[in-house]
């Protein structure tokens, strides 16, 4: 296990490889929440697909489990393989390149501006408690692997995690991100 910290550390991109043969490991899940709490990109690969006696209901079952026990990775693409056959190994490598596109990809400040502002007119931020609403000023994109932004507001505590999901999603919907995370980094601004 201590190899495989080593090497998340040092990944861009994490390729967790899950064994569909048995039960979800815990280590599958330490590694993944690693990769997600370091702000890697992630490709999952469900190997030993060529042991499946029914891929399609197998593929529904296993997808519905997956996001159960990592639902922070609903966003990462799920291929399935096996390395016995080497059916759907073919397509791991143009898809990890695919998604280090999205994990250093840079969007103008002006679409990234407008894509907020249409989030924020679709759905206003709830107020707090007292009655304040957050207010946005702007955004601007402050860094890739991972894409992060900052978004100036009147005030950061006003924000609720839901809305923020919302706002991550909505900009995953919009420019894509597959793979990637996204980091907000609210900042305070008059």
């Amino acid at each position: 296990m201590t190899r495989a910290l080593r090497a998340v550390s040092r990944a861009d991109i994490v390729v967790l490889v899950v064994d569909v043969s048995r039960e979800p490991a815990k280590q599958d899940a330490k590694l993944a929440a690693l990769a997600e709490e370091r702000t890697k990109a992630i490709v999952v690969v469900f190997n030993k697909w060529d042991l499946v006696e029914d891929p399609a209901q197998a593929r529904e079952a296993i997808e519905e489990e997956f996001l159960k026990v990592y639902p922070f990775l609903d966003h990462a693409p799920r291929l399935y393989a096996s390395a016995m056959t080497g059916s759907g190994v073919q397509k791991i490598l143009p898809t990890c390149e695919r998604i280090y596109r999205e994990y250093a990809r840079v969007i103008p400040t002006p679409e990234l501006n407008k894509t907020i502002h249409a989030l924020l007119n679709r759905v206003r931020p709830p107020a707090t408690k007292s009655g304040r609403h957050l207010k946005f000023y702007y955004a601007a994109q402050t860094g890739t692997k991972p894409p992060t932004f900052a978004l100036f507001v009147n005030n950061p505590r006003y924000r609720y995690q839901n809305y923020v999901s919302y706002l991550e999603n909505g900009l995953r919907e919009h420019f894509g991100f597959e793979g990637s995370p996204i980091v907000l980094d609210w900042k305070r601004s008059h």
